[in-house]
């Protein structure tokens, strides 16, 4: 004669909660090793990000005078190409008013190309001397 095996209860919760234990360490283990990755996932989408290129281009008049001023570009740009209509020079920082100073003769140009860099041009700083002004032309893509 054969006897039925039937599960007490008991047993039947000390298997779901040994499956509930099994499952929160496997999740453990994964966050133990994805969690360093994160860093290098988000730099990769930062990089990843800085390659796109959407080819819209926006063209802005700047009005410079001795006074700083400065615009926020809304998408920011891959690249700009920067022209000094005069009749004064003009000086050009780009996405920071500590960074690099351009001076920008009348009728001179300037190229930015950060297609590949992580900063892309987000603004542009820009004045003339005491007294001086000057039409500036900017086309920029992103």
């Amino acid at each position: 004669m054969e006897k039925a095996l039937v599960k007490s209860e008991f047993d039947r919760d000390m298997d779901e909660t040994v499956n509930m234990v099994m499952q929160t360490m496997m999740m453990a283990m994964m966050l133990f090793f994805l969690i360093p990755m994160l860093p290098v996932a988000q730099a990769a989408q930062r990089y990843y990000d800085s390659q796109q290129f959407i080819g819209e281009s926006e063209s802005r008049i700047l009005h410079a005078t001795q006074y700083p001023q400065h615009i926020v570009i809304d998408h920011p740009w891959v690249g700009a190409y920067i022209v000094n209509n005069g009749p004064d020079i003009a000086y050009l920082k780009i996405n920071s008013d500590a960074s690099t100073q351009y001076p920008l003769g009348v009728y001179e140009t300037l190229t930015f190309d950060r297609l590949g860099a992580q900063n892309r041009i987000y603004a542009i700083y820009y004045q003339c001397d005491g007294g001086k002004t000057a039409e500036i032309e900017v086309i920029g893509q992103y």
